[in-house]
């Protein structure tokens, strides 16, 4: 593999990678968001809710 070739695949590797970051999160984001809101909205929890959608979300995409 030239040396050429080996930095444009590791350039797609790395928008390949952010893509899926930028996935995640906006999942990540949503369940949060939906956990605040089966609270109500109480105040105080905002942190436990984005760890527990972490870890959901986590454990569906390495399924």
């Amino acid at each position: 593999m030239s040396n050429a070739t080996l930095k444009k695949t590791q350039a797609s590797n790395k928008v390949m990678t952010n893509e899926r970051e930028q996935h995640r999160h906006q999942l990540i984001a949503a369940e949060a968001y939906s956990l605040a809101q089966e609270r109500k909205f109480s105040n105080g929890n905002e942190t436990d809710d984005w760890y527990a959608a972490e870890l959901k979300i986590d454990a569906l995409l390495t399924r």
